[in-house]
């Protein structure tokens, strides 16, 4: 269990990492931990921000699912710029995470989109359907 924490800019590597760790603990009053980082929501955030104004996107019918596959600092004895592209086999576990738990909602809504067209669905009207 821990915090996440992201920016608009991208980083990686023990100085950083400290930094995040530093600005968690700041903000949650000694309580958080942080865990990992989350920086491609806050771009995709931005990206859905900007969609809404265009009227592309109803940014309240957004699902995020949010699984953890890259570390912010790179494995003992590899220097951050040659890990900054490696997610290895975290990347594999967050795309079957995300399949896990994203398809059921997804079958769902087209499944029944005469129930969902007008009607923003919720977490627990949602799992009430699953059981």
């Amino acid at each position: 269990m821990g915090e996440t924490l992201g920016a608009r800019r991208y980083w990686h590597g023990s100085g950083r990492t400290q930094w995040a760790r530093d600005w968690v603990k700041l903000w949650t009053h000694g309580k958080g931990v942080f865990a990992m980082t989350n920086m491609e929501s806050q771009t995709l955030a931005g990206a859905i921000e900007l969609g809404a104004k265009l009227k592309l996107v109803d940014p309240a019918r957004v699902m995020v699912l949010r699984t953890g596959s890259n570390p912010s600092m790179p494995p003992p004895g590899k220097s951050a710029v040659a890990s900054v592209s490696d997610e290895g086999l975290g990347q594999i576990a967050a795309y079957e995470a995300n399949y896990r738990v994203g398809a059921p909602v997804v079958n769902e809504l087209l499944d029944h989109w005469d129930r969902y067209v007008d009607t923003i669905p919720t977490a627990s009207a949602l799992s009430k359907r699953q059981k």
